[in-house]
């Protein structure tokens, strides 16, 4: 998954959602600089899994992405597709 990072400028440190519990478990996860994959190594809830498996990626790795492209992904939530999309596309807008 390879190292995690918040940018700021777009993101007060505060998340809103519905799922906010798990949200912040992530969230402080990532602030204290710990691997997710090493995370989910030793945690046992479920939605942890759903949001930080990079099992995700199965969903639209078999699309032939060209490295030319923009993808707007709307309703990205963690993350788990945004990866993928910035390995294969040249720019992503995730939302």
């Amino acid at each position: 998954m390879g190292k995690v990072t918040l940018n700021y400028d777009y993101f007060s440190g505060n998340d809103v959602c519905s799922d906010n519990t798990v949200i912040n478990k992530i969230l402080e996860t990532v602030k204290a600089g710990k691997d997710p994959e090493e995370v989910l190594l030793s945690e046992t809830d479920g939605e942890m899994l759903y949001h930080l498996s990079d099992m995700r990626k199965n969903l639209l790795s078999w699309y032939p992405f060209s490295k030319d492209e923009t993808v707007l992904e709307i309703g990205s939530e963690c993350g788990a597709l945004t990866g993928l999309f910035c390995e294969r596309a040249r720019r992503v807008v995730a939302v």
